[in-house]
């Protein structure tokens, strides 16, 4: 099955009630014009996070519609605590190839994530650790640290004290 890549910007309208921001895309299609991927993200997010914290979360959900997609979010972090969305993608599930396509579409229109980091601060991911993710992270953002959430750590251990008071 050979993919079609639509790369391009969507503008908004300026005199609209969302802004002037651009938002940049990209979809990937099959041949017969199927829909496989499509990525997401502000234009001004590069911008944003040169004035925030060296801070990425990343992580995939799924959406449970008839379409059966996972949604991939990275997620920054400003000064003033507050989160943001520096990009989004809705790919066919939480895969290798996925991340993998997500994380280089992030750091192709974020190129300040991969070589000199501003001011030095090399940025920290942090994740559920999910093998697939830290394979992209380790090929697309060599320079960053990978550091694990902490509510996704209180639910594994609590799942492994579950599992085994269980079979006591």
């Amino acid at each position: 099955m050979a993919n079609k890549n639509h790369n391009g910007q969507i503008e908004n309208d300026p005199d609209n009630e969302f802004g002037s921001d651009t938002l940049i895309t990209d979809l990937l299609t099959t041949e017969d014009d199927v829909f496989r991927r499509v990525f997401i993200g502000p234009y001004t997010s590069e911008q944003q996070f040169v004035h925030s914290m060296p801070f990425i979360a990343l992580d995939g959900t799924y959406l449970r519609n008839c379409f059966k997609h996972t949604l991939l979010l990275a997620v920054g972090r400003n000064r003033n605590n507050k989160s943001w969305i520096l990009a989004f993608a809705i790919v066919e599930s939480e895969n290798n190839k996925s991340w993998a396509w997500f994380l280089e579409r992030l750091v192709k229109y974020m190129p300040l994530l991969t070589d000199d980091y501003t001011k030095g601060q090399k940025p920290y991911c942090i994740s559920d650790r999910n093998q697939l993710l830290l394979k992209a992270i380790e090929k697309y953002l060599p320079c960053a640290t990978d550091v694990y959430c902490c509510w996704h750590l209180i639910k594994n251990i609590l799942n492994v004290i579950t599992y085994a008071t269980r079979r006591q």
